[in-house]
């Protein structure tokens, strides 16, 4: 097997993402070949060191990702309480799995585990933008204003949302279903959106994430990802190539002429001449004491050499004044 770095193998092996498991390294909590390491670039042969975590025999796990429908009602917490858990519904071989993308317990839809740190934090961080739609049913009617408001952003406690895509799926006086699809993983995001311009959301779920759609699974069941829908999933988490535009339109040339004319025309050279290169320009046929002539000291009219304004500042320092010179009077 081929070396890979100490936080991705923790990670493969369900310890966390590699965040996480950098801090395990740098706690001194893993060892390699019976010696702790701190350092955070080690790369190692799992199949020919032993690697250990708190003792324990770090061994590369086969990702696995589950897809899961959650009802209503069911949280996403692991930690034990009354309500029914998510993780409940899967099964108990023995794998640590990471909730990816979680649902407040009013809401429904897709919802993925994985026992892969990594994979699980590129789908569930928003700097990855991987996309997740959900089908909201809406109380009354929601107009085009409001639909064109959620989709350039609305204002939260914590700032303004990004873009979204909104579909109207449906309309009527009672209720009106939309597809919101956003890149972002605020809490409870789109209600707030919604309860911010006044309308009150019925029901949520969550339909798809990053290409890998709900389909007809049924709330309550699960099933075991095909290698090509992780293959999607991984493929959703690679940031998107954007190009890079100009903040403002670029001028055409005719434009920018007809405004304000010719440099080179300007300075009296013909349109058909060439524009004059940088040891011909402007600047280079400067006199060397200002804009008159050689030696002047800025206006039409030359004094004579050591009267320019450089001279001057040489004599007489930055201000190019004389200073004045105060003699003690002896009383």
């Amino acid at each position: 097997m081929a070396t890979t770095r100490l936080n991705r193998l923790l990670a493969s092996a369900g310890y966390g993402s590699r965040r996480a498991c950098d801090e395990l390294i740098a706690e001194g909590r893993v060892t390699v070949d019976g010696f702790p390491v701190r350092d955070l670039g080690v790369t190692v042969d799992p199949e020919e060191r032993d690697v250990r975590c708190d003792g324990v025999r770090v061994r590369p796990a086969r990702r696995v990702v589950y897809a899961f429908h959650k009802p209503r009602g069911v949280i996403c917490t692991d930690a034990p309480g009354n309500a029914p858990r998510a993780v409940d519904f899967l099964p108990k071989d023995g794998r640590r799995l990471f909730a990816v993308g979680r649902l407040d317990a009013e809401s429904s839809g897709l919802l993925l585990f994985t026992n892969d740190g990594d994979l699980a934090n590129r789908i569930a961080h928003p700097r990855y933008g991987v996309p997740k739609t959900y089908r909201v049913r809406v109380k009354g009617e929601v107009p085009e204003a409001d639909v064109a408001q959620i989709e350039h952003g609305v204002w939260l406690a914590e700032g303004r949302t990004g873009p979204a895509r909104v579909r109207v799926v449906h309309r009527e006086r009672q209720k009106t279903i939309l597809l919101v699809t956003i890149r972002e993983g605020r809490n409870r995001e789109v209600r707030r959106v919604l309860a911010r311009l006044g309308h009150r959301v019925v029901r949520l779920t969550r339909v798809g994430i990053g290409g890998l759609p709900l389909g007809n699974l049924k709330p309550g069941r699960f099933r075991i990802l095909a290698p090509e829908e992780e293959w999607t999933l991984v493929e959703s988490t690679a940031p998107p190539a954007r190009a890079m535009e100009p903040p403002w339109p670029e001028r055409r040339k005719d434009d920018s002429t007809r405004r304000h004319g010719d440099a080179a025309t300007r300075r009296g050279a013909k349109p058909g001449d060439a524009a004059p290169s940088r040891a011909q320009g402007s600047w280079a046929r400067r006199p060397p004491f200002g804009r008159g002539s050689a030696g002047g000291s800025g206006g039409g009219k030359s004094r004579g050499p050591g009267h320019g304004r450089g001279d001057r500042r040489r004599r007489h320092g930055a201000g190019g004044r004389p200073r004045r010179r105060h003699r003690r009077r002896d009383r």
